[in-house]
Parts: structure tokens; sequence; C-alpha cells
């Protein structure tokens, strides 16, 4: 049986600057995929950090863009060019503060909801925008905060527990799509992650 290959690929900025801030969710789910996968993420190429391997039997290719958050689509528009990766195929995973912190939504296609890397993504895609993505909650800025400010903050410890839960979920549902597609498994993964989160606030 032949396997069309998944790219799958954390946005975020390199450096250790910006290491676990809210911003870097997308690495950290990358990094966390890679690890329980058995992935070395060990080879420079398109201005990214990426490794091979499989999940199951499929190959896939974990991708950290290294061209910092506003250009991202300069390392996965080509990357995927290169591996030809189709569209439906390329997982892109990245921060969504208009998600409660810790909350992930999987979705097949959508729009960039302000988020200035998959912005750049879909204009080096050629505008289009089918391709399947991860969000992670970050929660929003409270009050009168700065927005850019916010995103390079850290995680206080209790945020950071549900950052860690939600990296644990996202790599299920990145197995469980790469596995099965979008079925009927990945919507009620969001389903659970409503009702979970729903749960643990009232």
């Amino acid at each position: 049986m032949e396997y069309t290959p998944w790219l799958i690929a954390g946005l975020g900025n390199p450096g250790n600057k910006y290491y676990g801030t809210r911003h870097n969710v997308g690495f950290e789910m990358v990094d966390r995929i890679a690890a329980e996968e058995g992935i070395t993420m060990n080879t420079n190429q398109f201005k990214s950090l990426l490794g091979t391997g499989s999940i199951g039997e499929v190959p896939v290719l974990v991708v950290k863009p290294q061209s910092y958050m506003n250009y991202s689509g300069e390392a996965i528009g080509p990357l995927a060019a290169y591996y030809q990766v189709p569209l439906r195929h390329i997982l892109l995973i990245y921060d969504d503060t208009s998600l409660p912190n810790g909350v992930l939504r999987l979705q097949k296609k959508g729009g960039h909801g302000r988020h200035n890397g998959l912005q750049n993504v879909i204009e080096h895609l050629d505008g289009r925008r089918e391709f399947p993505r991860l969000s992670i909650g970050i929660g929003s800025p409270p009050g009168k905060m700065d927005p850019r400010a916010f995103l390079l903050q850290k995680f206080s410890s209790e945020e950071r527990v549900q950052i860690d839960t939600a990296l644990e979920q996202g790599v299920d549902a990145v197995r469980t799509l790469v596995l099965k597609g979008f079925s009927g498994s990945t919507e009620r993964f969001n389903l659970v992650q409503k009702l979970e989160h729903h749960h643990h606030h009232h």
C-alpha cells in the first residue's frame, strides 16, 4: 500500500529567548510528537529544522520553521513542494488567542484568524487555505495588555499544567488524524475538548 506523506509543522520563533512563550506552543507540540514517535529533528533544510519518520506506516515530516513566525510560509511552501506533500496533508500547529488556554481545535481548513504566521503560510501556498490545522488555545491578553507582549510571555504555573495536558492530547489527535484521516474520531476529539474544558471551569 502506498501512503501519502504528511508534513506536520509547528509555528514559532527560533532561539532560546522565545522558548516556552505562548507564541511557541506550535514548536512544543511538534517536539512532543517527534519525541513520542522517535523522530530526531536534526536536518536543516528550507529555513527549517526537520526530522523524517513515520506514524504507524505513514511517512511524516516534522518541521519547525526557523524563519521567524511572520515568515513561516517561506519554509513551509518550498518544503511542501519539494517533498510533494498535497495540501490536505499539510498539518499546521499553532497558538490561538481565540480559544481558552489549553483547549485544542482540529479543523480541516479555515482562514488565518489574524495569526501572522498562518497568514504568511497561506500566502506561500498560493493563497490556498484547504489544509488541516490544530490550534492550541493560549487565552487572550488580559485587560489593556499589548497583544504582542502577551504572545511573548511565558505561561503561569497553572496555565503550564493545562498546556502540558493539551500537548499530550494533541499527540493523540495528530496520530488519529494521520492514521484515520478526518472522521468521526477527530470530530469526537473536538467535542471531548469542549466538554472537558467546560467541566474544568464550572
